[in-house]
């Protein structure tokens, strides 16, 4: 007849409860689910009530919430509904009583959770989460309750939806490994290791804990349901929680150092990640999707030629036609026809001219260059001779301007049906009109006539 409360977080007044009610623990999380339906908001109740109180007033208060606890945990058992139903065990798989399952590696929970922020987010390419977010002994096949999703899932945790790097997923795979175990002891930062869905990880499994053992992430496309590469400047949809976000050490440090263009919001408000995963039972019905298979170890045996995937970068490994992107963290191809700047490493400027004084090659292009500039001025002088010779004899001649009298005589020329030949034949059409302008001035000329102007290929 016990309960024990300690603070969840250490910037939030929520509890974590647990009271023995007789028949077996039942936490606060039961009755988070009863609250909605009986209007009491009981984690606002208990953590309002022992504000403040100390001495025997908060002995007398820890008792009436004693009680308050066994009367809502057994409200929430009769009011647990049936949520779908499953047709494969959720196993634990844990360490010693099962209450971390997650710990030694993949697990069934972290992949349902995993599972259902994508079904909750159906655009998003991938779904993580904390290993040390999980708890419980699992549940038979058969009917789902919600309880049973409040006690895998034993916290309030709100969903967060985030928009990253592959460098930031590359980063929080590099690190989940790192403290990646697989073994059957207890381990406090064990809790690191990754679990969700959407994606797949190499892992070298010849390398000891605590150091990078990261082959390869693969990310699946929610369209083709391809497996691809993970590029380290594309940008991904990625959905996890609050509890990995803001509170997991290590991952949380990642999450909160946003790069460029990197944003984490909450677009559900306050939606919760057991009503995700309470959603996907309900649609998926009967559930029996419970596939982990996200983690590949490769051996001794296995792993051939292949080595680490390593992404860390630093200004001073950008090659000659790279700049530094400080932004990303990453060196980016100048643009072509441009090198890195020498005097700085987050700029380019156009690549210089070659200026290689090997005699044997200058010789060369001498011995090129020479008649072919020659041959190129000859046929210059000519083109310039031939094109004046046809600039004198087409130019308009006003000798014949009338200077006074009151006879003149008006001459207008037109080519019939121009418009129609400059569309059918427009090369041989302007021959045409060169040789018609020419021989109209020669006719001028013999009559001693005045071209005042020309418009098209019509003469007045």
């Amino acid at each position: 007849e016990n309960a024990a409360c300690v603070q969840q977080w250490s910037n939030s007044s929520a509890l974590y409860c647990a009271a023995n009610g007789g028949t077996g623990t039942v936490n606060l999380l039961h009755i988070h689910l009863n609250s909605s339906l009986n209007g009491l908001g009981s984690a606002e109740v208990l953590s309002g009530s022992i504000t403040g109180l100390s001495g025997p007033e908060l002995d007398a208060q820890y008792f009436a919430d004693q009680d308050f606890l066994k009367t809502q945990a057994l409200q929430a058992i009769v009011f647990d509904p049936v949520i779908g139903f499953t047709n494969k065990v959720v196993p634990s798989g844990g360490w010693g009583d099962n209450t971390y399952p997650c710990f030694a590696g993949e697990c069934a929970q972290g992949t349902i959770g995993g599972m259902a922020l994508l079904h909750h987010h159906s655009t998003s390419d991938l779904a993580l989460s904390a290993a040390g977010g999980w708890r419980g002994p699992g549940f038979p096949a058969g009917s789902i309750h919600m309880s049973n999703v409040w006690e895998m899932a034993p916290y309030a945790n709100t969903i967060v939806a985030m928009r990253v790097t592959g460098l930031t997923i590359w980063e929080l795979m590099n690190a989940s490994l790192w403290h990646y175990y697989g073994g059957s002891d207890f381990d406090a930062v064990a809790d690191r290791f990754i679990q969700g869905a959407g994606f797949q990880v190499d892992m070298d499994g010849t390398k000891p804990r605590f150091t990078n053992r990261l082959l390869a992430v693969r990310i699946q496309n929610r369209t083709t349901g391809a497996w691809e590469d993970l590029v380290r400047t594309k940008y991904y949809t990625m959905m996890t929680d609050v509890f990995m976000h803001q509170r997991m050490p290590v991952l949380c440090d990642i999450l909160l150092n946003l790069y460029r263009g990197e944003t984490a919001t909450d677009p559900y408000g306050t939606s919760l990640l057991q009503t995700a995963i309470a959603d996907m039972f309900t649609a998926t019905n009967p559930y029996d999707q419970l596939t982990n298979g996200m983690l590949t170890i490769y051996t001794a045996a296995t792993i051939g030629d292949r080595t680490v995937m390593d992404w860390v970068q630093t200004s001073a490994m950008c090659s000659g036609v790279q700049y530094w992107d400080a932004g990303i963290v990453t060196c980016v191809e100048c643009p072509s026809g441009s090198v890195r700047s020498p005097t700085s490493v987050e700029a380019c400027v156009p690549a210089p001219q070659n200026s290689s004084s090997d005699s044997g090659n200058s010789t060369v292009l001498l011995a090129v260059i020479i008649p072919v500039v020659g041959i190129l001025a000859l046929i210059a002088a000519a083109i310039v001779g031939w094109l004046e010779y046809r600039r004198r004899q087409s130019t308009r001649n006003t000798d014949s301007a009338p200077k006074s009298g009151d006879q003149i005589t008006i001459v207008f020329t037109d080519i019939q049906s121009s418009t129609k030949l400059w569309g059918t034949a427009p090369a041989s059409m302007a021959a045409a009109l060169e040789t018609h302008h020419r021989v109209i001035r020669e006719c001028i000329s013999s009559f001693g006539a005045y071209e005042v102007k020309t418009i098209g290929d019509s003469f007045m």
